[in-house]
């Protein structure tokens, strides 16, 4: 060993999983591993350790580096101007439109897919085909296993490089890293918090018992009424596919609506107020219109990206797509996003249910923990109900309204 004592890394209740510990370890003494509630914690192995303390040093937690927050940020309501990719995401497209640049370019993208087991892992990609992979929501947290050390590499050979992750996880990367390279492009989204993995495998689990069927894709916002009324999808190995509310989803209504499912970090957050550990942030614009008047109201109902500018190369790649037309772009006002974001600025509050959903997902069959769990109000089952079998006369009616 070459200092006196072993690494000190974090705990269940502040570590977030970005990986920067378990890549920056020389001997590959650490490992990140499920604790008990499905995240991946670091794990040392003692025999290994040489006390390098290099996992300590890479930690943004440990080190209590605070980014410089941004106080005036560049604001755009954004959409893909590629109607079909426009409708596979989950909101304006935007991320597929970066992404299509970076590869154009020479460059690779490193984002969340899932793999064929319904696991969520961050790869990298080089090509435009593999884009949809990395394309829409995923409302479970990653595995970034060693793909910073494969960055680097890429980093390091003069490859332009646009990683997409949670903000800890581009902060990781940025802690792993040490320094600044002029061919990296962090993207982060406005992160809500992230559940388990442990528990989203086990809801797959549970639904291909109740349908008979093993699922092969899943979408937790597909378009098929609209944005704002986003469905759930839900794809199996035979061909076919299901759909339902996000209203009806007993895994989204437990992670959206009650934050009993999240990573305990999550519930007091580090990364809020636009930390400058990336160079662009994109998320849902909800609210927009609302007070302010936008050029083209239709476009609401196909979705529509907020994308907050936080540096100079993220400014450079931004203005690229809009000056190469993969994107239609409008400024906005950070206020106005503020407004229906507050995940922007502040952590999900803790339900009191958080003290035992995860040791009941442990112990009890997956049909008693939701009946537990989850249960849909009247008034969201009427919801459901007429979105279900008039989905097309409230698509025309939205129409309408915004003539």
């Amino acid at each position: 060993m070459n200092n006196n004592r072993l690494p000190i890394l974090c705990n269940n209740f502040t570590c977030t999983g970005c990986g920067a510990c378990e890549n920056s370890c020389p001997l590959d003494a650490i490992k990140l591993e499920p604790n008990e509630e499905g995240f991946l914690n670091p794990i040392i192995d003692n025999t290994k350790c040489i006390g390098c303390l290099k996992c300590e040093k890479s930690c943004p937690i440990i080190n209590n580096k605070k980014p410089k927050t941004s106080n005036r940020p560049k604001v755009y309501a954004t959409w893909n101007k590629n109607k079909n990719i426009r409708k596979e995401s989950s909101s304006g497209g935007v991320f597929s439109a970066l992404a299509e640049a970076i590869i154009e370019k020479g460059g690779v993208v490193c984002g969340a897919a899932y793999d064929n087991n319904m696991n969520v892992n961050h790869i990298i990609i080089n090509s435009i085909d593999d884009i949809k992979k990395l394309r829409g929501s995923k409302y479970v947290q990653s595995n970034i296993n060693k793909i910073f050390r494969e960055i680097k590499k890429h980093l390091e050979n003069n490859t332009l490089v646009l990683f997409v992750g949670t903000p800890c996880q581009t902060y990781g990367l940025k802690s792993y890293l040490k320094k600044d390279y002029h061919n990296l492009i962090l993207c982060s989204f406005i992160c809500h918090g992230v559940p388990s993995q442990l528990l989203f495998k086990k809801y797959i689990s549970w639904l291909e018992k109740r349908h008979k069927k093993n699922i092969c894709n899943f979408e937790f916002r597909n378009k098929k009424i609209g944005w704002t009324d986003s469905v759930r999808k839900i794809y199996f190995n035979d061909g076919t596919n299901t759909i339902t509310t996000l209203k009806e989803d007993s895994y989204y209504c437990l992670f959206g609506k009650r934050h009993n499912t999240h990573r305990e970090c999550c519930y007091n957050c580090k990364m809020k107020n636009l930390n400058e550990h990336s160079d662009i942030t994109l998320g849902d614009f909800w609210g927009i219109g609302e007070k302010y008047n936008l050029s083209h109201k239709k476009a609401i109902i196909d979705g529509i990206s907020a994308c907050i500018i936080l540096s100079s190369k993220g400014d450079k790649i931004f203005h690229y797509c809009n000056n190469e037309n993969y994107i239609f772009t409008e400024p906005r006002y950070y206020k106005e996003l503020q407004n229906r974001n507050p995940a922007l600025y502040s952590s999900a509050p803790r339900d009191k249910t958080r003290n035992t959903i995860y040791k009941d997902l442990k112990t009890k069959k997956f049909s008693e923990f939701i009946k537990k769990y989850y249960t849909i109000t009247y008034r969201e089952y009427v919801i459901y109900i007429l979105r279900k079998y008039f989905s097309k006369i409230i698509i025309y009616i939205k129409i309408l309204k915004l003539k």
